[in-house]
């Protein structure tokens, strides 16, 4: 995965916002998927736009104490969101 990555939402699924829970949900395989709040906000980031790199530098520049996990952190995070096909490749 490169810092140019850019992923969409998969628009097969629905968020759903339970307070402080957030699930996402299929019809299509009836498939529903928990979001923890790192998993959200990676997915909000993806949904406006950002970049793995973008991403990654905005966490790294609000947690500079954690840079050295930050980028393995995210990387595997956003495989997760990619793999559970929550997330789809920007075209």
């Amino acid at each position: 995965m490169s810092d140019a990555h850019r992923w969409t939402p998969n628009p097969d699924f629905t968020l759903e916002n339970f307070g402080n829970e957030i699930l996402l949900y299929s019809v299509i395989g009836a498939r529903a998927i928990y979001l923890n709040d790192t998993a959200f906000l990676l997915y909000r980031a993806c949904a406006a736009g950002q970049s793995a790199g973008e991403i990654i530098a905005q966490l790294e520049a609000a947690y500079p104490e954690q840079q050295g996990a930050i980028r393995d952190e995210v990387i595997a995070a956003l495989n997760q969101l990619v793999e559970s096909g929550v997330l789809i490749p920007h075209v």
